[in-house]
């Protein structure tokens, strides 16, 4: 019997790491779906699903005490907080969904997607979870429409941290900003190259990626692009909307941003200090568009 155990264990592991093989190479997406649940367990998040205002909204849920909202940036979705979110599941309640348009949230050709239309959709969403008040945290369009939550519903939202957000405008002008004004977005993906391109563009020293999750997610922001470039110049028409609100704003505000973000440049905390002498700015060296 001792003698045959050595021979049935080397078997097993030789099916268990064949069978991740096949997923790793083969089924990449597969591959994504078991690690994205790995690192959401590790979180404390929990995936769920419901209907509000009409759209039916996946989203990440974990922890009790106060909530707290997590909003993705464009062509980003729910995961993008994952792991910002291990740090608050001991003491809060954390939402992650996925933005109408975005990650696996349905994408309505013949709606609006501009920040102030995503602003009474995540109210119902809050409403349908029966969530009244909320500290809100959101990075780029995120950060934007967090600051729009904020602004229109102070009885409601406890506070608001805004990480590298959209809607100011920049003293000095971004290297997207310069890139699109070519007639180029740097923000979209054609192909694999492109999508290594985007993570040097967003991320100071991005996240190792091994190449056939790569191919995963760069055919996925293929997939989606023509819709991503539908919803850019929604909320493109919207711009500096929260700039124009920002002085309404009566809630505690935090400001996170990466000293070298390509795609809005640190000036822009300068136009929020001007309106808003109060807020506090915290400047995060060597890093880029996507602290979390």
């Amino acid at each position: 019997m001792s003698k045959k155990m050595p021979k049935k264990i080397l078997v097993t592991l030789g099916i268990l790491i064949g069978s991740f093989l096949i997923l790793y190479f083969v089924f990449p997406g597969t591959m994504f779906s078991i690690l994205a649940r790995l690192e959401r367990g590790s979180a404390g998040l929990t995936l769920k699903s419901i209907n509000a205002a009409g759209w039916q909204t996946p989203y990440l849920e974990g922890g009790q005490g106060e909530t707290v909202l997590l909003i993705h940036g464009f062509g980003g979705d729910k995961d993008n907080f994952t792991r910002f979110a291990k740090y608050l599941t001991g003491k809060y309640r954390v939402i992650s969904p996925d933005l109408p348009g975005f990650g696996e949230n349905q994408r309505k050709p013949d709606e609006n997607y501009a920040y102030s239309k995503q602003v009474p959709r995540i109210i119902a969403l809050l409403d349908a979870l029966q969530v009244d008040k909320f500290h809100v945290a959101g990075n780029s369009m995120g950060g934007c429409i967090s600051g729009l939550l904020a602004e229109a519903f102070p009885e409601r939202v406890l506070s608001a941290t805004l990480i590298d957000n959209a809607g100011f405008q920049e003293p000095q002008m971004s290297e997207r900003e310069k890139i699109t004004r070519t007639g180029v977005n740097p923000l979209l993906v054609n192909n694999v190259e492109d999508f290594d391109r985007l993570m040097d563009f967003i991320f100071v020293n991005r996240p190792f990626i091994p190449g056939p999750l790569k191919e995963y997610f760069a055919a996925r922001a293929v997939q989606n692009r023509g819709f991503n470039e539908k919803i850019f110049q929604d909320i493109s028409e919207e711009r500096y909307l929260l700039q124009s609100k920002f002085a309404n704003v009566k809630v505690p505000v935090l400001v996170i941003w990466g000293d070298t973000d390509r795609v809005i440049d640190v000036s822009a905390t300068e136009t929020m200090k001007k309106i808003k002498p109060d807020i506090e700015v915290q400047i995060m060296p060597q890093t880029g568009h996507s602290p979390m």
